[in-house]
């Protein structure tokens, strides 16, 4: 054996790396793009269920041409189908385990559109804005002065001539 020099285990090891992070990154924008389609796990789940109730473990024409229709490629679709046919027929996973599964990914899907749903409609409620106009910076500025007024006064009372600039200024 020739000794091998430290740095040619030093380029091996960043050529490593190097396909190693080239690899993560590929499967995070896979992941990223699928998590953008919002019928990708049903699509994936029916993908998969064709799959397995085939006999050949081919995918649906139709429910392929949905999933490509949808963004997700061809090759993904079929990767995971293939690999679920296969844990049915060479590693004995039975067909009700996968349907469960498949199952699980739907719900999954349901509860983060009814999640999304409930977030939108409380964001709406929150930031919806009142129906009267904005203020100016005079305006703003007075009706704090008469606001201001009362809180300072001993009885409670807004200052009379504060409250009738404010009104001159626009504040209805």
């Amino acid at each position: 054996l020739h000794p091998v020099s430290s740095k040619m285990i030093f380029f091996s090891i960043i050529l490593f790396f190097n396909i190693a992070i080239s690899i993560v990154q590929a499967n995070y924008d896979v992941v990223k793009r699928l998590r953008s389609i919002r019928e990708a796990p049903q699509l994936i789940s029916d993908a998969v269920l064709s799959s397995i109730n085939s006999s050949n473990g081919e995918v649906d024409p139709k429910v392929m041409d949905e999933a490509v229709k949808s963004g997700i490629s061809e090759e993904f679709v079929r990767k995971v189908a293939e690999d679920a046919y296969k844990k049915v027929t060479v590693e004995g996973v039975s067909v009700r385990e996968i349907r469960k599964d498949m199952r699980k990914l739907r719900k999954r899907q349901q509860q983060q559109q009814s999640s999304q749903q409930v977030e939108t409609s409380y964001k709406q409620q929150r930031y919806t804005r009142s129906g009267r106009p904005d203020l100016s910076f005079e305006s703003q500025r007075a009706l704090s002065v008469a606001v201001l007024s009362g809180f300072r006064s001993h009885d409670g009372k807004i200052d009379q001539e504060a409250m009738e600039d404010a009104l001159r200024k626009g504040v209805s």
